[in-house]
């Protein structure tokens, strides 16, 4: 589970820098899905390549799917027509990139940021030092 964790996120790092833009789509998560549900979406998952899924269907877990704009009406109508409840997990995958990215930079620039004034030029007493340690 971590591994497939770690595999999904590298590959949604790689799809960053990719600098694909994925504005406008939209991640539908499935409710815990029954053994009939799970088949059908393995069969959308075979038979389709506009429909993304993150998560893998199986019986008793959830289902992730990453659909493009102009495809979230017509694959939430489908998920309901059979009996797949959903709700929509993220609006805007694009959005949540540029907010992870903006933060990412800022987290950055913190971390290269010196919180001291001392240097390897000058000479510090002892108390500076204790402080600065």
């Amino acid at each position: 589970l971590i591994m497939r964790s770690l595999l999904i996120f590298s590959c949604l790092l790689a799809l960053a820098a990719a600098k694909k833009s994925y504005d406008g789509y939209t991640v539908l998560r499935t409710g815990t899905l029954d053994a009939a549900s799970a088949a059908f979406l393995r069969d959308l998952q075979a038979s389709s390549n506009k429909i993304d899924f993150w998560k893998d269907p199986a019986p008793g877990r959830r289902a992730d799917l990453m659909v493009e704009k102009s495809l979230v009406g017509e694959t939430a109508d489908l998920l309901q027509q059979n009996n797949i409840h959903h709700h929509v997990m993220i609006q805007d995958v694009q959005n949540l990139i540029d907010t992870n990215d903006a933060l990412a930079k800022a987290n950055r620039k913190q971390s290269t940021k010196k919180d001291y004034d001392l240097d390897w030029d000058d000479y510090y007493d002892h108390d500076t030092l204790n402080q600065f340690l």
